[in-house]
């Protein structure tokens, strides 16, 4: 069941990343980097006309937990070993909640 999860909040990400906002497509072009990445689950560029690639890192965490009551936020766990692997990028870096 954790494995069905994780693929479903990894293809929900993947929708909404490659949302249309104009006659011209998508802004983002998502990438899943696979399970062998410890830190990461994908490389999102930004598609623009440019000689080089804007482009950041996402781990994408999956609940069904809901939000908290009191301030509204998403129920989610990063363990601390994530987010320092994930500082240690050169590049920016995002955890998106899906829920």
């Amino acid at each position: 069941m954790r494995n069905a999860l994780g693929q479903r909040g990894e293809a929900i990400f993947t929708v909404l990343m490659t949302e249309f906002h104009s006659n011209t497509g998508p802004i983002f072009k998502p990438q899943f980097l696979g399970y062998k990445w410890q830190y990461v689950d994908f490389i999102v560029e930004l598609v623009v006309s440019d000689k080089s690639v804007p482009y950041f890192f996402v781990q994408v965490k999956r609940t069904r937990e809901g939000y908290t009551k009191k301030l509204n936020r998403l129920k989610v766990k990063v363990r601390q070993e994530s987010v320092i692997g994930l500082a240690s990028y050169p590049a920016p870096t995002y955890i998106v909640g899906i829920d």
